[in-house]
């Protein structure tokens, strides 16, 4: 998983990273979104596409509510079959 700040929140990234390794998952790149981009609501992609990790997004569809496979505009050089951006409103 590659967890990103997209909340203007300094830690904001770091913290969420923390409550998902404490989950069982592991968290290879934290750091913030392309051209430090502000969401309301944390979103969650998957990566790549058609490479389905089934229990892992099923946990990220009860903590955020969706997932995504239209990951298009984070290129991340990172071996990650998630990217969650961490919003404002978490």
């Amino acid at each position: 998983v590659a967890v990103l700040k997209g909340s203007g929140v300094a830690g904001a990234a770091q913290k969420e990273a923390d409550k998902l390794t404490e989950l069982g998952m592991k968290v290879v790149h934290v750091g913030n979104a392309p051209g430090n981009e502000k969401l309301g609501k944390t979103q969650v992609y998957q990566l790549p596409a058609g490479k389905e990790k089934t229990a892992t997004k099923d946990k990220f569809k009860e903590l955020y509510g969706s997932v995504s496979s239209d990951s298009s505009k984070y290129s991340l050089n990172v071996d990650a079959q998630f990217i969650v951006v961490v919003g404002t409103g978490s």
